[in-house]
C-alpha cells in the first residue's frame, strides 16, 4: 500500500512539473514545419487592439496584450498566443480542407518583431 501511494506522489509531482512548464512552440530556436509561417507582434504599452476574423466573422479580439504569436500551419490551421501582463492564452484553429478564407488579423500599435518560416516560399505569405 505505501509503495503505491509513493509511486502515486511521484507520478502527480512529474505530472506537476511538466505541465507548469512553458510552451516553447513561439521559441525562436523552435524549428517550424515546412509550408508554416509565424509572426511576433509586441505592444509596448500593453495597450493594442487586436481583433482577428475568418470569412468576416470574428474569432477573437481583445484590447490588452503585451506580446502575440501566431504560427500558420500547412493546410490552413493556426496557432496564437496572447501574452498579458498576467498570463497567457493559447488558441489553436484547425479549418477543414475546403476552407479557402485565410485568417485576418488586425494589430494596431504594436510591432512585428519577428517572421519566420518553414520554407523559403512561405515568407512571403501576410497574415
Amino acid at each position: 500500500m505505501k509503495r503505491t501511494a509513493a509511486m502515486s506522489l511521484v507520478a502527480l509531482g512529474a505530472v506537476g512539473l511538466f505541465a507548469s512548464a512553458p510552451a516553447r512552440a513561439d521559441d525562436e530556436k523552435t524549428v517550424l514545419p515546412p509550408g508554416s509561417v509565424t509572426w511576433r507582434y509586441e505592444c509596448k504599452n500593453n495597450d493594442c487592439p487586436l481583433k482577428c476574423t475568418l470569412g468576416g466573422n470574428e474569432l477573437f479580439s481583445t484590447g490588452t496584450f503585451s506580446t502575440l504569436t501566431l504560427m500558420q500551419l500547412p493546410d490552413h490551421g493556426y496557432w496564437f498566443r496572447i501574452t498579458t501582463e498576467q498570463s497567457s492564452v493559447d488558441y489553436v484553429y484547425l479549418a477543414q480542407a475546403r476552407q479557402a478564407d485565410a485568417v485576418m488579423c488586425t494589430v494596431g500599435g504594436a510591432t512585428l518583431t519577428s517572421l519566420r518560416s518553414g520554407d523559403a516560399a512561405a515568407a512571403t505569405q501576410k497574415p
